[in-house]
């Protein structure tokens, strides 16, 4: 997905009344983690039809948590602290 279709994928997102967080898991520690994040928006699977999505994450004591980049599920399973 290009940089211009992620833009216009996320613009249609914030347009909608309602996206959940149906389940967020983690693996890893310290400012190696490893997210997976189920959504839905209302209640259906994303535009995109990608409704789990992995990214991993790092921790600022300023900014708070921040994505670093997107991962894959290979990342996420093989994560182990």
């Amino acid at each position: 997905m290009s940089s211009a279709e992620a833009d216009r994928a996320a613009e249609e997102l914030l347009r909608l009344n309602r996206i959940d967080i149906e389940s967020i898991g983690v693996r890893g520690k310290g400012d190696n983690i490893v997210v997976r994040v189920e959504i839905e928006v209302d209640g259906k699977a994303p535009p995109d039809g990608k409704s789990i999505r992995y990214f991993h994450m790092r921790h600022s004591t300023i900014t708070g948590w921040k994505m670093r980049w997107d991962a894959s599920w290979i990342s996420y399973y093989l994560k182990l602290w």
